[in-house]
């Protein structure tokens, strides 16, 4: 027995064990590991199969095994075979898998082997189809209506559904599913070293008397074109000619190696490059203690049918750290940015109209101090992970019992 396996063995003594698998997400998603995983630790055992650049190894008190990484989309199904093998030796009590492609071995599983299985919902299945950019145009609609009949089926299936989103509650309220909502806020101590005093911070900024100092934006998530990368680049070189000081952050991983190769091309070509810094995806950890470096957080998306009902969970990861959010003018997102007077909005696509709000941002700092002040109060009083946590034991403590 090696030292991991042994490490395993005492910590799955007296307890259920959950396995969560997903063959997309990698094994430190924000969602999987350091919201769900962390929090189900306290009262289970708990292993994460996701891909991954090791074998095993312990983190947090989690177990978590590695699959190989794919380049190509179509060798995944390779990592499906390994996941259901993997799950049906398992001695969990409860599978709790992440993705679509998933739901025929999570019924094979749930069919011969009598564990429990949880469905835990990321995206609008149809909706999100419908801006694949590698299924081809002809094809999403009949497709999009294809999983929309196939996972809505699922669902009553399964022992349960997690949804990360309650917009999408509406597609499944009049299933027989045991359903619970269980949204994407950040963890309390995502905003560690501004959680101590981050409103005087902001009212000693706030008294400062230079005005021309740098101002920091950051945008972080998947960069894609319907996502306002383009725009977002444009709007900040209308911002360059005239003649403020600031600084772009773009992080996360870029949809495609094309699309990074065209927008730094754009970037050079606008005289743009000092002033913005491309880190691509770095961990949970290092996107929170950057953002804590910025000052305004941009979630500038286009009005696409997946991203009007729902909440972009970078919204709550800049109001965690205290700073004010710049984003798009979605009716939801007025009525949560707007209505608790963390940030502003405008029309993702109006170039103008957003260099104008940059401008506003730049030139009033107390302006920015008392919107990041607002955000991060409203966060900690309601929109932070712990108010989850605990919809998520009570959500297991259901499946017991059953």
């Amino acid at each position: 027995m090696t030292k991991a396996d042994k490490g395993v063995k005492t910590m799955t003594e007296g307890k259920q064990i959950i396995l969560l698998i997903t063959s997309v997400h990698p094994w430190d998603d924000p969602r999987i590991f350091f919201k769900e995983a962390l929090s189900l630790r306290k009262k289970y055992a708990v292993e994460i199969h996701a891909p991954a650049d090791f074998q095993i190894k312990e983190e947090k008190g989690i177990r978590i095994v590695g699959l190989p990484r794919y380049q190509r989309r179509y060798l995944r199904v390779l990592n499906w075979v390994r996941l259901f093998f993997r799950a049906w030796k398992s001695p969990a009590c409860y599978i709790h898998f992440h993705d679509s492609e998933l739901i025929p071995i999570a019924m094979i599983l749930k069919f011969f082997t009598g564990k429990k299985v949880i469905y835990d919902i990321h995206e609008n299945l149809p909706a999100g189809i419908m801006t694949k950019s590698w299924i081809p145009p002809l094809m999403r609609k009949t497709l999009a209506r294809v999983m929309d009949w196939v996972e809505k089926k699922a669902v009553c299936y399964f022992n349960g559904i997690l949804l990360a989103e309650f917009s999408y509650v509406e597609r499944f309220r009049t299933l027989p599913a045991n359903m619970e909502t269980v949204v994407n806020y950040p963890p309390k101590n995502f905003g560690i070293g501004v959680s101590e005093s981050p409103l005087l911070l902001r009212q000693n900024l706030c008294q400062m008397k230079d005005n021309h100092q740098q101002v920091k934006f950051i945008y972080a998530g998947v960069i894609s074109k319907s996502r306002g990368i383009e725009e977002i680049i444009k709007r900040f070189a209308l911002v360059q000619k005239q003649g403020f000081n600031f600084h772009l952050y773009l992080v996360g991983p870029w949809v495609s190696p094309e699309l990074r190769r065209e927008m730094e091309e754009m970037i050079h070509n606008l005289n743009l490059t000092k002033q913005v810094t491309i880190t691509g995806r770095i961990s949970f950890q290092e996107v929170g203690c950057l953002y804590r470096q910025n000052d305004v957080g941009l979630a500038l998306l286009h009005p696409e049918e997946n991203y009007l009902t729902y909440l972009a969970t970078k919204i709550f990861e800049y109001m965690a750290v205290g700073i004010p959010v710049l984003a798009s003018n979605f009716p939801l997102w007025k009525l949560l940015i707007i209505g608790h007077q963390c940030g502003l909005t405008a029309n993702p696509t109006d170039i103008d109209e957003i260099s104008k709000k940059i401008v506003l941002l730049i030139k009033n700092r107390c302006l920015r101090c008392r919107l990041g002040a607002n955000g991060w109060k409203v966060f900690n009083s309601h929109y932070n992970w712990d108010t989850q946590e605990k919809k998520l034991w009570e959500f297991y403590k259901r499946l017991e019992e059953l």
